[in-house]
């Protein structure tokens, strides 16, 4: 009696273990055809999150972790219509001032610690595309790191990339931001 018990309780455990550690498959967004593989170096993509259901305007999410780095896309409109493409634009300046401006709010609120603007803005290339580009320090659970927000509009959409890594793996981070941000600029056509 007591062999199936332990049998079906390894088997749920082995099955639980599986399902929470799984990778996400491969994405492909449908409005702008960028697609996101499982791995970046390695860096798995972990989660896809369409925020448009509920929330519409924000579009989806795409999150890539490991142990010391995340990285996330984020494809939106904010229910404009169509973004204008590039960065000229003053709508598209305009959603970079605020996406500073939520990192300062993290700031004010606590979540972030000694937060210091290195680049507070300039223009890099990304593939064939202009980014608007930031880089920061800051302190956060006790752990140093270093954060990079590009942000452009592309196909009709906002195109948003953070990129966060301790900075005591700063070597590792830097080769795998480089990385990160080639598989980027691969997929815009």
């Amino acid at each position: 009696m007591k062999r199936p018990l332990l049998t079906s309780i390894c088997l749920f455990m082995i099955l639980f273990t599986f399902v929470f550690n799984a990778a996400a498959a491969p994405y492909k967004h449908p409005k702008t055809g960028v697609s996101f593989p499982e791995l970046v170096g390695d860096v798995s993509l972990v989660k896809v999150t369409d925020f448009e259901k509920e929330y519409p305007g924000l579009g989806v999410g795409i999150s890539y972790r490991a142990d010391t780095f995340k990285g996330d896309v984020y494809i939106y409109n904010l229910s404009m219509g169509q973004v204008p493409a590039g960065i000229a634009a003053p709508v598209i300046t305009g959603q970079f001032e605020q996406a500073m401006g939520d990192v300062y709010t993290l700031e004010k609120r606590g979540s972030y610690k000694d937060l210091v603007v290195q680049i507070k803005q300039e223009t890099v290339q990304v593939g064939n595309f202009p980014f608007l580009h930031s880089m920061m320090t800051y302190t956060q659970d006790d752990i140093k790191r270093v954060s990079h927000l590009y942000l452009t509009g592309y196909k009709g959409q906002f195109l948003k990339v953070r990129i966060t890594y301790f900075s005591t793996d700063a070597a590792k981070g830097e080769k795998t931001l480089a990385a990160f941000i080639n598989m980027i600029g691969n997929n815009l056509k």
